[in-house]
């Protein structure tokens, strides 16, 4: 479950936790907030894909060791597993 706060950041703060953001694949601005906060904190640190360093790991071995049967044939490799980590993030961010 979540809950909704708001914060006042300075123009030039929020340009650039957006361009954070997109430059390392965060959902978004929320999520790198979250993200600085568990570190802060000292909760588990999740990877920029919203997994945790053991969980991504796992997910990346075993699409090396078995590529993953929702892989469409043609489709760029590095790209489907973007767009997996991505899924994944998003997902993650709905459960905090």
């Amino acid at each position: 479950m979540m809950t909704t706060i708001n914060v006042s950041l300075p123009i030039s703060l929020y340009s650039k936790t957006k361009d954070y953001a997109k430059n390392y694949s965060f959902a978004s601005v929320s999520e790198v907030i979250r993200q600085a906060l568990r570190k802060m904190i000292g909760i588990e640190e999740l990877t920029e894909n919203g997994f945790t360093k053991k969980a991504e790991q796992g997910i990346l071995s075993a699409a090396k060791d078995k590529p993953i049967m929702a892989y469409r044939k043609g489709e760029d490799y590095d790209a489907f597993m973007d767009k997996l980590l991505r899924k994944g993030a998003e997902l993650n961010a709905k459960k905090d």
